[in-house]
């Protein structure tokens, strides 16, 4: 009888051993597939984080862009301003090549400034 309980004790001994081990690779399973799912999770969040960082320099790049076009062009409409001004400069203003004629007709005394004054009035 001795035997008989001996391999009995035994054989519980195994079949709890066993179901141990199916325990042991069951949770050792669970916990890689834990850790996988974590993994895509990760680099998911992750590329669609990388994603919205780069919509967002890429926004960020085209409003810098954008004022940067908005001042070159307030630049060059002032600097088309300026030229037209100096197009207009003083030689092509009539009353200056009046002024520039007397100027010049008095210091060679072609004119007097007196006759100048008396028939401006």
């Amino acid at each position: 009888m001795g035997s008989t309980t001996e391999a009995t004790v035994l054989a519980a001994l195994e079949r709890a051993e066993m179901a141990a081990r199916e325990r042991r690779l069951a949770a050792s399973t669970e916990a890689e597939r834990i850790a996988f799912s974590g993994r895509e999770r990760t680099s998911a969040i992750s590329a669609h984080a990388e994603a919205r960082v780069a919509d967002a320099l890429e926004t960020l790049r085209k409003q810098a862009e954008s004022e940067a076009d908005s001042a070159i062009e307030a630049l060059e409409l002032e600097a088309a301003s300026w030229t037209r001004a100096r197009a207009r400069s003083s030689d092509d203003d009539p009353v200056f090549e009046q002024a520039t004629e007397l100027v010049v007709a008095l210091v060679l005394g072609e004119r007097s400034l007196a006759l100048e004054q008396e028939d401006g009035s």
